[in-house]
């Protein structure tokens, strides 16, 4: 969650790769494939994000990178590891992660492995949150080159999440199974030129049911889901002016399938079937110095999303199977074109403080879900509030201007940063309370719409040297999201976060 977005408003990449979830309910959101013992790096942009950070940088970015040890200095051979483990009492889970590699000044080897496991964690008075057990492993292997400019890296990861309780959901993960393959090249051409690549693989599997951890009064029902996905993006760095200029395209097509049945196999239905969502991108970004002490970036990016899915079968559904026959007389094909543009300007008025201000507009085509959710269903991307929704195939595309406002004060021993922020969503898409399904049939619940929307707040990060070895650091947000005239009266959006904040000594 950043100021506000959540899920996948938010642009995240592990390791250059932008992993889609094989969990339509969003058990395995993005930053759950790399566990945080091997995690590298986790950066954030702040503020509004660059156009060559991601596609659909609506929310933000962020980048997670794994680590992969390092390259000898010199021509010895070296051999380099970490290795942690933990434990919490609340659910006598612990963890432990080891990583180890082997390399020279050019070629390097590595291999990692983690496991997590733990119980039912414990509330007031010791008692236990039933169903709230997790069990994963993860692995990877990989090797690494350099040489003369030149940086090649290959990486393969595996996830095996296990028994892993979500009670806010109406089904637990039996397995969250499958693998990512992804591979980087730089080549460093000298005089301010460079070229990047990189290209991803991705294939999961989904089991879940509300049987195996649960004791349920109702249906004994699984849901078997699969993901295959893949991606790539190219960028070229040129030098330009006092700058740099960057210009890139970015592509990723994705296919889901989730057949949900009876624990007999009776009732079985296609609840997503053949659903593809392509993205197809180009971009050009230019960073550099426009007078002294002021700098720019500008950018902009088309993208061109479209979206598909097949016949869901009729058959043995009941009351589903008037919204099946609507569905599969529809035209489900869908095309989105969107523009992102970015500009931010940094202003050195001192030594010590720093001023940017900073202008943005981005957009989101809505998910497979928000679409072609054809009948009542809880499966919607994670939100786990309780209430059945359904799709809407004449949703538009989000789009939402940005502006942010930042301060940076610091001396030797200290630092105050504080960043404010507005932001105004056109067709914002939120559940609205609905009473008739596709087909008219009665339904009680929310309806994927496009709604207006707005988003302020701030955000303030602060610390302090206090000797040589300690050093104190805080963060405080606040964010304030609004439906813009509601017929209801109620502006309260969903999923917005409450002040919050933490300080960390070190």
């Amino acid at each position: 969650s950043y100021r506000g977005m959540f899920g996948n408003r938010i642009n995240i990449s592990i390791d250059g790769a932008n992993m889609k979830e094989v969990g339509p309910n969003s058990m395995d959101p993005p930053l759950s494939h790399i566990p945080a013992p091997l995690t590298g790096k986790l950066t954030v942009h702040r503020g509004i994000s660059p156009v060559s950070s991601g596609i659909e940088t609506f929310g933000g970015s962020m980048h997670a990178e794994s680590k992969k040890g390092r390259f000898a200095e010199d021509d010895n051979i070296i051999t380099s590891g970490t290795a942690s483990m933990g434990y919490g009492s609340v659910d006598d889970g612990h963890y432990g992660a080891i990583l180890g590699s082997v390399a020279n000044k050019e070629h390097k080897l590595y291999l990692s492995g983690s496991k997590e496991q733990g119980r039912d964690y414990k509330i007031k008075d010791n008692e236990k949150q039933a169903n709230t057990r997790y069990d994963r492993e993860a692995f990877t292997a990989g090797y690494g080159y350099q040489r003369e400019g030149h940086e090649f890296g290959i990486n393969y990861s595996n996830n095996n999440t296990g028994h892993t309780g979500t009670p806010a959901l109406p089904m637990d993960i039996v397995y969250v199974r499958g693998g990512l393959y992804d591979a980087n090249y730089s080549w460093d051409l000298g005089d301010g030129y460079k070229l990047k690549t990189n290209v991803f693989y991705q294939k999961m599997r989904h089991w879940m049911d509300n049987y195996t951890l649960r004791v349920v009064g109702g249906m004994d029902m699984y849901n078997r889901t699969e993901v295959e996905a893949g991606g790539i993006d190219l960028a070229v760095d040129m030098p330009l002016f006092d700058g740099t200029l960057t210009v890139g395209v970015n592509g990723d097509q994705s296919n889901h399938d989730a057949n949900s049945a009876r624990s007999d196999g009776k009732m079985a239905e296609n609840f997503f079937n053949g659903v593809e969502r392509d993205r197809y991108s180009i971009f050009t970004e230019w960073t550099g110095d426009i007078a002294d002490n002021l700098a720019l970036d500008l950018g902009a990016r088309y993208t061109h999303t479209w979206s598909d899915a097949g016949i869901v079968s009729p058959s043995a559904m009941g009351s589903h199977a008037a919204d099946a026959i609507v569905f599969n007389a529809a035209d489900r094909s869908r095309n989105f074109n969107e523009v992102d543009l970015a500009a931010v300007l940094r202003y050195a008025v001192s030594s010590s403080l720093d001023v940017e201000v900073g202008l943005g507009r981005k957009n989101r085509a809505p998910t497979y879900q928000e679409l072609y959710l054809w009948s009542s269903s809880r499966a919607v991307g994670g939100f786990a509030d309780g209430n059945v929704y359904i799709g809407d195939l004449d949703l538009d595309h989000e789009t939402a201007y940005q502006f942010d406002l930042g301060f940076d004060w610091h001396n030797e021993n200290a630092y105050v940063a504080p960043r404010f922020f507005y932001h105004y969503v056109d067709d914002y898409i939120q559940g609205v309370a609905a009473t008739t399904t596709a087909s008219g049939a009665a339904f009680t619940g929310l309806k994927w719409s496009n709604i207006q929307a707005q988003f302020y707040g701030v955000d303030l990060e602060a610390g302090y040297t206090l000797t040589d070895n300690w050093r104190v650091d805080a963060g405080l947000n606040y964010v304030r999201g609004e439906r813009v005239n509601s017929p209801t009266g109620d502006t309260d959006l969903y999923r917005i976060a409450p002040l919050n904040g933490r300080t960390q000594l070190t």
